[in-house]
């Protein structure tokens, strides 16, 4: 179907497959540091990571042109971000997303 890839192209590697939730969380009263990195510059091994809307700023992703990001995922919104084995299945034509998450300034506001 999509890619020229068999409908259950991605489906059929989920069976046994690694399926994270790994909600990230960081003292903030502690480790409030501008700009210190509580995820360095990365991209996931997963298959895809999703984000949903944070309370607090810090995420930023890379676009391919190298620009840097900050995101903001709107209300109701969910962002999808692919990681490695979309990438490998994909054989490169989806690209892994790189991002990182710091303490931004506004963190503090």
């Amino acid at each position: 179907i999509g890619f020229d890839m068999p409908a259950d192209a991605f489906t059929s590697h989920m069976h046994l497959g690694p399926h994270l939730l790994a909600p990230t969380g960081t003292d903030l009263a502690k480790y409030n540091a501008p700009m210190q990195v509580f995820a360095g510059y990365h991209y996931d091994l997963n298959f895809l990571t999703v984000h949903g809307k944070a309370r607090f700023p810090g995420l930023h992703v890379w676009l391919a042109n190298g620009r840097r990001v900050a995101v903001k995922v709107a209300d109701g919104c969910l962002l999808l971000q692919a990681g490695r084995q979309l990438e490998w299945l994909t054989a490169g034509r989806v690209k892994a997303g790189m991002h990182e998450v710091i303490f931004s300034p506004a963190c503090a506001a």
